[in-house]
């Protein structure tokens, strides 16, 4: 149904997403959710956007360390 399919037609970063195998298969299984892989190596991000192309899917150079702030450590338990 179109209810159940709604849910993914979101766009998704996938933090640390390393070799980026795992996005790529998240991004093969639902044509319809946008997926960002997002690690803090440069080659790293390179090679997995050279080696997993699809349409829903791309890599980019980003340390989420360097988004957390005191509130987010918080809500989470961790401080």
């Amino acid at each position: 149904s179109n209810a159940a399919r709604g849910w993914l037609e979101f766009s998704v970063a996938d933090m640390g997403s390393g070799s980026g195998q795992a996005t790529f298969d998240l991004a093969s299984l639902y044509a319809g959710l946008s997926l960002v892989g997002v690690d803090i190596d440069p080659k790293t991000v390179e090679i997995a956007a050279r080696t997993h192309q699809r349409p829903n899917l791309r890599f980019v150079e980003g340390d989420i360390a360097a988004h957390i702030d005191a509130g987010h450590l918080k809500a989470f338990g961790l401080q």
